[in-house]
């Protein structure tokens, strides 16, 4: 694969208008939602003027409310990154948000409205 490239999860459900946006953004970018429950999802912690600064998987204490949307918009770039990725002591999986800071200096931050909801979670669907 070469050059940009769009990639979402397939348990979070965003807007076509977020698609649209965050296509139209520079690459490197993550969509980000405002949630009452950050607690239960990987969080993004972001600067002023919208950068990302940080990325962490769920946390019993998160300094926001901002999560993950599951969206991105990459270049070819974070293949080299990914390629160096190693199984997550979590569980043994590999994340790609372990990736993202790594690959990128200044990763843009997209609010997203988010349509729905994680869909892997009933809450999320009803």
């Amino acid at each position: 694969m070469k050059g940009r490239f769009l990639l979402m999860n397939a348990d979070m459900i965003v807007t076509a208008d977020d698609v649209r946006r965050i296509c139209a953004s520079s690459a490197p970018a993550v969509g980000v939602v405002e949630s009452e429950h950050p607690e239960q999802y990987g969080g993004v912690i972001t600067e002023t003027g919208g950068k990302v600064t940080g990325i962490y998987e769920k946390s019993s204490n998160p300094p926001g409310n901002l999560i993950n949307a599951g969206i991105y918009l990459f270049d070819d770039d974070i293949f080299a990154e990914a390629d160096r990725l190693v199984p997550s002591p979590r569980g043994g999986e590999y994340e790609l948000t372990d990736a993202l800071l790594p690959a990128y200096p200044a990763v843009n931050c997209m609010r997203c409205r988010w349509c729905r909801g994680v869909i892997s979670v009933p809450r999320g669907i009803f």
